[in-house]
Order: structure tokens, then sequence, then C-alpha cells
């Protein structure tokens, strides 16, 4: 996973080598003359003002971004603030240039890979986070550790204690996952890790790395779980186990 894909500053008319979010085949592309900016009201009250420079200009963007697959091009809406910065120039030595700091993306890229026969309870949880990241990173964080609660369902992890009137926290749940197995183990700690990160998203404010460090652990689970290849590797495991020698073509 790259980190550098999902900065909170961008060049939106050279935008990072997002999917498309559709058919996940395609990159995103900036659309020509879509862009629009409108200064902010700080903006307007400074104009007209003797200490006032381009540096100080700020206020609101939208554009569009397309997917350059020719069999999909599906439309991408991204809103957000802008602020004006100065940024070198070989000719000028310097310009006076609009970053841009998305916060919403419609329809969101993916931020990480879901596999295809991932189920739609976890998955779709995943998506929504994907919105969240651009203008809430700790809201996406705790999308993340409900999309945990719905993989320990999938598990049949129970939800109650022995006596059926106990609830047990997602934390003791992800513990009884770890018992199972030595695999479920490792998936286990890396869960009680996301679900810290999820924790925290609800309390204080989360920076974006941290946000991209549980997506990238989620990853790795779902790919663990979900990978068709893991699946098929397990199913060969299980062939040659059963007969104890190599099984013929």
């Amino acid at each position: 996973m790259n980190h550098e894909l999902w900065n909170h500053v961008v060049d939106i008319f050279s935008p990072p080598t997002w999917l498309c979010p559709v058919c996940g085949a395609g990159t995103l592309i900036f659309v020509d003359k879509s862009y629009r900016s409108e200064p902010d009201s700080n903006t307007r009250r400074g104009w007209g003002h003797e200490s006032w420079d381009p540096s100080c200009d700020s206020g609101y963007f939208s554009c569009l971004l397309r997917c350059a697959n020719a069999k999909c091009e599906e439309p991408v809406l991204v809103a957000g603030r802008y602020k004006t910065d100065e940024v070198p120039d070989q000719q000028y030595g310097s310009l006076a240039k609009q970053i841009q700091y998305p916060v919403s993306l419609i329809p969101p890229p993916s931020i990480i890979s879901i596999p295809d026969c991932c189920p739609s309870a976890i998955a779709d949880i995943i998506k929504i986070s994907f919105s969240l990241y651009w203008m809430d990173p700790g809201a996406a964080a705790n999308k993340l550790r409900l999309a945990i609660e719905r993989y320990l369902d999938y598990k049949k992890i129970r939800k109650t204690g022995r006596n059926r009137k106990d609830w047990l926290t997602t934390h003791h749940r992800i513990i009884d996952l770890g018992k199972y197995s030595d695999k479920n183990k490792d998936k286990s700690d890396i869960l009680l890790a996301i679900k810290w990160i999820g924790n925290t998203g609800s309390h204080n404010e989360l920076s974006r790395k941290d946000v991209l460090d549980a997506y990238e652990m989620l990853e790795h689970v779902l790919a663990l779980e979900f990978s068709p290849k893991n699946s098929q590797i397990q199913a060969l495991a299980k062939k040659i186990n059963k007969k104890k020698g190599p099984v013929k073509p």
C-alpha cells in the first residue's frame, strides 16, 4: 500500500494514480475546464487592504476527474478547500498557486483492495470509510472498527458470555478469535491493533498516517481470509495432507 497516494494535499490538475472506484482498472484524470473555485469570506474582506498579497487567498474548489478507461469513463466529483502558496518556478523564481485539500470525492477511490468474495456486510462498511477518510479520518477509523465487528460475526465469534446474558466487548471477541489456531492468532493481533486505532479516533484526533496504518493492516487480514489464491493454496494443502503425498493433476 502506497501511503503517498492518500495525502491530504493534492495537485488536483495532476492527481495521484487513483484507480477508478467503479471499474478498478483505469486511473482517474483531471477533466479540462472543470475546475471552479470561490474565495472565502476572509479572503474577500482582505481585498484592498495594503498588506494583502496572493498568499492570503483561500476558499473552496470543485472539479471533475474521469476514469481513463474508455470502456468506463466514470466521473468523480471532487470538492474541498484551497489555499494559495508560493511554489518554485524556473522562470520567475516563484509563483502563487492554489493548493487543494480535498474533503469529498464522490464516488471515492478505494484506499485498499477488497477481495471479491469478501461478504458485503464487511465490504460495504469499508467502502463507507473511504468517503469519510477525506473529511474526518477519525470517523473512517471508527468504520474500520465496525468492519472488524462484522468480520468477527462472519467468523461466528460469540457475542455473549457463557451465561448468554453478558455481552462481550469487541476486544474480548478479538481475543477469542485468536484462541482457535495460530493462523487466527496472527489475525487477532492485527485486528487488536486496528481496534486501538479506532478507539482513539472516537475520543482524539487521528493523523492520516494512523488511519492509513489501520487500512494497511486490515487489507492484510482480508487478503489472508478472502484472497482466492490463499483459498486455492489452502485447498491444495488439504488434499495433499489427506492423501499424505503429492496430488496428481
